[in-house]
């Protein structure tokens, strides 16, 4: 894999990913009590750094993993990244449908996203999170984006919106059959989830 030399010029960027990085991370655990926050973080450091990447995030290609690890990506970044786009979609129009909960849940399986931080997701299909998470997620990703090589940032892409799309798709019509509808305020979030890929991304 090819590398890019990094200068002293690229210190205040260095800094302001570290900052995106951790707000992410603060919205991600934020108003859980510390013992469940302890618990997450215990569970998600327990194995070794690409197998919790490659479970959060569902990549299988260890050469994506491992560009993510050298990228100084955590599993608690990752897995923020991949579900709070579906937790958005979800709530897209300020309720949530069984139909719709189920996706989520099913494409969080299908990410091995298992004990507190699967619980951290429920509570939020409970319970619509506070709009400042996507936000986040979003100002994160844009920090992010430059960083990754091209292969690890088509890989984020295709598996974030393929999966957000499931989710609009869920509730209209039979899952994967005909006759599937996205409401308006779906698409807006669609749109704006595809928009925070994009260079300079503006998400109003």
């Amino acid at each position: 894999m090819s590398r890019t030399i990094r200068g002293g010029g690229d210190v205040m960027n260095d800094v302001l990913f570290g900052e995106r990085r951790r707000a992410l991370e603060e919205a991600f655990f934020r108003e859980h009590e510390a013992e469940r926050l302890a618990e997450i973080r215990a569970e998600i450091h327990a194995s070794h750094a690409r197998d919790e990447l490659r479970e959060a995030t569902g990549i299988a290609d260890q050469e994506v993993l491992a560009h993510l690890v050298e990228m100084g990506m955590t599993p608690e970044t990752l897995v923020a990244t991949a579900v709070i786009p579906l937790v958005e979609v979800a709530w897209a129009d300020g309720k949530l449908e069984g139909k719709e909960r189920e996706q989520v849940l099913r494409e969080a399986r299908a990410m091995e996203l298992a004990g507190a931080p699967l619980g951290l997701l429920e509570d939020w299909l409970a319970h619509e999170p506070d709009p400042a998470l996507f936000a986040t997620w979003a100002e994160y990703l844009q920090a992010l984006l430059p960083r990754l090589e091209p292969l690890a940032r088509d890989h984020l892409l295709a598996a974030t919106h393929q999966r957000a799309m499931a989710v609009a798709e869920a509730a209209g019509g039979e899952p994967y059959g005909l006759g599937r509808r996205v409401s308006g305020e779906e698409h807006h979030v669609l749109d704006r989830i595809d928009a925070a890929f994009e260079p300079q991304a503006v998400l109003a």
